[in-house]
């Protein structure tokens, strides 16, 4: 897996918040930024206890109802702002629903990452997404 950066995040949460500004294009605007990336598999994660949070109340309930949400312990590189005695979940969504939840939990209580595999497995212009976020394709 690979953690994106906090800048990462933001900066792909900005592309998309640009893509959904209203205007006459947008439905346009937002339909190119949805194929090209916003569809893309991620990871989130997040410490166990946000779960609770009422900002993201509507898509745990999904998550749980799907049977999505993988708990596990917090590890040491997980950098949550959280003693780590709750534990954290993990569920694979769309960035842009990825991005949602990032916006909506508290500052370093939420990590997006990549599943290399899932991505390049979509199509080739997945490597040029990857490349484009500072990632370099193996030898």
């Amino acid at each position: 897996m690979v953690k994106l950066a906090r800048w990462e995040v933001e900066r792909m949460l900005g592309q998309m918040q640009a893509a959904a500004r209203p205007g006459p294009d947008w439905a346009e605007r937002w339909g190119r930024w949805q194929e090209a990336d916003g569809d893309r598999m991620v990871w989130v994660e997040f410490p166990l206890g946000e779960l609770m949070n009422p900002a993201i109340a509507g898509f745990a309930w999904a998550w749980a109802m799907q049977k999505r949400l993988i708990v596990g312990p917090i590890q040491e590189g997980d950098q949550f702002n959280a003693q780590g005695l709750e534990g954290k979940v993990r569920v694979q969504t769309t960035l842009s629903t990825a991005l949602l939840v990032y916006r909506d939990l508290p500052p370093y209580r939420c990590q997006v990452l990549l599943d290399p595999v899932l991505v390049l497995a979509r199509d080739a212009g997945a490597v040029a997404w990857l490349e484009g976020a500072g990632y370099e394709r193996a030898a």
